[in-house]
């Protein structure tokens, strides 16, 4: 089940000690929640944080309503997915801040074919402390003259925002 502005475990606290906005117990035997503060979003397992991100780490967060999966992929393509089971009565509040969270961290986003046949894509994201940056992905090692393409991406998503270089 969710929860809003309730009392949570008391190990359910931030670094600075600060409870989440909202939680829910994740599905299964152990003790898990994931849990959400203003700026980003924690799995705790066993009454230890064991991940926290904030928002423009996250790629997507997709709920899968008749599985009752929820599924958050990530930027850095080091960071395996997290497939989070909920209960049947859970409801959609932390689904939604999530969601909500993640797209509000991106300010625009602009692609770019490559030379070598790869794809860059570029993002201006917004960091807890509300600054920007551009974050890049492409899909494949990027060769010289892909870099001159990824470049001009970068320029012009730091053009359109008001980025110094």
């Amino acid at each position: 089940m969710f929860h809003i502005k309730r009392k949570f475990p008391t190990y359910l606290v931030d670094d600075k000690g600060v409870s989440p906005i909202t939680a829910s117990k994740i599905a299964g035997g152990e003790e898990s929640w994931i849990a959400a503060w203003p700026t980003r979003v924690a799995i705790v397992h066993e009454a230890k944080i064991q991940h926290m991100f904030e928002w423009y780490e996250i790629e997507t967060a997709a709920w899968d309503e008749t599985k009752r999966i929820f599924t958050m992929t990530f930027v850095d393509s080091q960071q395996e997915p997290i497939e989070i089971q909920f209960a049947l009565d859970a409801n959609d509040s932390l689904l939604t801040m999530i969601h909500e969270r993640v797209e509000r961290s991106i300010v625009c986003q602009g692609f770019a074919e490559l030379p070598s046949g790869g794809t860059a894509r570029g993002q201006v994201r917004r960091r807890a402390d509300e600054s920007l940056f551009v974050q890049l992905i492409v899909d494949k090692q990027p060769s010289g003259e892909d870099l001159k393409e990824i470049g001009r991406l970068e320029a012009e998503l730091r053009d359109l925002v008001g980025l110094d270089e």
